[in-house]
């Protein structure tokens, strides 16, 4: 499971996984451009809930200065030897980024 937050500087986000094992990674794949490019991020280890054997993991993206584009993103959790990937059904996270106006200084109503 994730959460997302955007805000003007990238994607803040968590990964839950089922704790197999001490040792485990949790990368992040992803892309502005269809995947003609691709980065990573791997995310650090927030907190645990050990009643449920999950564990989160916290990562961050830079996005691109100028929107619009459509980030896509994939999960790798990597335990025991084995590589897991969470892609909502090969589909991807999907978020499509919008430029939006920003107003500074005085307004009619401040007056």
């Amino acid at each position: 499971s994730k959460t997302e937050q955007l805000n003007e500087f990238g994607l803040h986000g968590e990964v839950a996984v089922l704790n197999l094992d001490y040792h485990k990674s949790i990368i992040v794949h992803y892309t502005t451009n269809g995947w003609k490019s691709k980065h990573a991020v791997h995310a650090r280890y927030k907190s645990s809930i050990p009643v449920r054997r999950i564990d989160k993991f916290a990562f961050a993206i830079s996005l691109p200065a100028h929107p619009p584009c459509r980030l896509e993103l994939a999960i790798e959790y990597r335990v025991q030897g084995n590589i897991y990937w969470d892609s909502l059904n090969g589909l991807n996270y999907q978020f499509l980024l919008e430029a939006v106006p920003c107003f500074f200084g005085e307004t009619e109503d401040d007056k």
